[in-house]
């Protein structure tokens, strides 16, 4: 039976798909070529074709982006709920909790209402604040995780914080600097909760897969209790 802990890692590791939608989506784009360095991720999830905040916007695999979307949203909050148990503060496990979700419903709500050329100012409205949930609560989580984890896994605490912190710069400068290359402020805002949700997944899954190995090696049996941070 697969354990809990494992279930939680998978589903984290498996928020790599989200890079892989990204490039799926950007190489489909004929006319224009999509410009990593200036337009905005949702472009690429846009329905429609024309312009759109003086973008030219044409995304014929717009589905796969959304599709990316949509499952991030969920895979980060149920991973989250899975892992909830090996937080052992419950105040931090709730917090972590609640912006786990939250970074959830922003990416559900940015999948189901693209911004897009003639979209209404109130769809265009609740895109945005999709976009703000998703990032300000991915930002928050690391920022939370980091010091719910600083004793146990001070290593791991300070990566979190430091991705946490850039990811937040970023964001601040994407809202309020001399913004130059919209489409790389906006990525180091968003993508490192994401990286740092798979890659915690994918360590996880190392880990126990290599302790399983070792007690096999010695006739015991593997249980995730003996690993009980995450």
């Amino acid at each position: 039976m697969v354990s809990r802990r494992r279930l939680a890692a998978i589903a984290w590791a498996s928020g790599l798909q989200y890079f892989v939608a990204e490039v799926v989506t950007a190489r489909g784009w004929k006319e224009p070529k999509f410009d990593w360095q200036y337009n905005f991720i949702s472009d690429l999830a846009s329905t429609t074709i024309g312009e759109n905040e003086g973008r030219v916007i044409n995304s014929p695999r717009h589905a796969v982006m959304n599709a990316g979307f949509g499952t991030l949203g969920v895979l980060t909050p149920l991973g989250a709920f899975l892992f909830a148990p090996h937080i052992p503060d419950k105040k931090w496990r709730n917090r972590c909790l609640r912006l786990a979700t939250y970074h959830g419903i922003g990416a559900l709500g940015v999948a189901i209402v693209p911004t897009e050329p003639g979209v209404s100012e109130m769809r265009r409205d609740i895109h945005f604040a999709s976009a703000a949930a998703a990032i300000s609560g991915g930002n928050l989580l690391m920022l939370h995780a980091a010091a719910a984890m600083v004793r146990r896994r001070p290593f791991a605490a300070a990566v979190t914080a430091t991705m946490g912190l850039v990811a937040t710069g970023a964001s601040f400068y994407s809202l309020f600097g001399p913004v130059t290359k919209p489409g790389i402020s906006e990525r180091l805002s968003t993508w490192p909760v994401t990286i740092w949700t798979a890659g915690t997944g994918i360590v996880v899954l190392f880990e126990d897969i290599v302790l399983a190995r070792a007690l096999e090696g010695h006739g015991e049996e593997f249980s995730p209790e003996l690993h009980p941070d995450t």
